[in-house]
């Protein structure tokens, strides 16, 4: 009879007290992130409790159909979702990232406790483009645009806007550069945008170009003069044969007419090209 007894007792426990969970959230300094319950769907609510630190510090209560918010660090900045427990926590700071827990009680009388671990990370720096080259040869505009990241090691890429099928190559220069090589009919403005990422976070930098007169001259790269130097032939042929290497290995591209085009048109106007002192 004992025995009987305790079965019944775990049972009941079982039933109305479900085994506690933990998550792992990611969220940005200066956005918002939502902290989920982690509640059975079926579940209606009857109280709710989100607390920090070892000796439960309540930061935000739902309780007798009101949502209390009690912690003056958080002032201004929680929102807790009375039906589904959730709590958002708005404009994030550095030490906002700890453990959080959520106590959750049905009307059925349900328990459930679970834990969120939330880390708090800087926000990846937008990426700066800025033009290497742009010219006019036979009728067409050749434009080079750079893209450098602030982070080493940051996957780079580029995409033209509005899905546009205007021609490119693009290489990685560096561990935090990437360079792009296009050419287009004059006149015409063309935007590209660049994303980083570094695999967890992700930021975009968009450019639009044009050659707008067919009397623009070069611009050169900064630090090469109107008459290049040793220096800058050297990193001018590096760029011509990097851009052929590229042309290969996409040669099976649809547009492989025009990159290659594009190619001897750079080559002419880089290279062939340059004033005598």
């Amino acid at each position: 009879m004992i025995q009987d007894t305790g079965i019944l007792i775990i049972c009941i426990v079982a039933c109305f007290h479900q085994a506690s969970s933990e998550t792992r959230v990611t969220g940005y300094i200066g956005q918002s992130v939502i902290l989920k319950s982690g509640v059975d769907p079926s579940w209606k609510l009857e109280r709710v409790q989100w607390s920090i630190y070892t000796n439960t510090t309540y930061i935000a209560i739902f309780e007798n159909g009101k949502v209390e918010i009690r912690s003056s660090r958080y002032e201004g900045r929680l929102s807790l979702d009375e039906s589904s427990g959730d709590l958002e926590i708005k404009k994030l700071k550095a030490d906002d990232g700890m453990r959080y827990t959520v106590s959750l009680l049905s009307t059925t009388f349900k328990q459930q406790d679970n834990h969120i671990s939330l880390t708090v990370l800087e926000q990846l720096r937008k990426p700066d483009i800025v033009v290497l080259y742009r010219t006019l040869v036979k009728e067409d505009c050749i434009i080079a645009l750079q893209c450098s990241s602030s982070k080493n090691n940051t996957i780079l890429s580029w995409t033209p806007a509005n899905g546009s099928s205007l021609p490119f190559v693009s290489g990685k220069i560096s561990s935090r550069e990437s360079e792009l090589w296009m050419h287009f009919t004059p006149n015409r403005k063309v935007t590209f945008t660049c994303t980083a990422t570094d695999g967890q976070r992700s930021a975009s930098e968009q450019i639009t170009v044009q050659c707008p007169e067919e009397t623009l001259k070069t611009t050169p790269q900064p630090g090469c003069p109107t008459v290049m130097p040793a220096r800058c032939e050297r990193h001018c042929h590096g760029i011509v044969a990097s851009l052929v290497l590229l042309a290969f290995v996409i040669a099976i591209a649809s547009f492989k007419d025009q990159i290659i085009k594009c190619i001897l048109h750079a080559y002419d106007a880089v290279c062939g090209r340059r004033s005598t002192p």
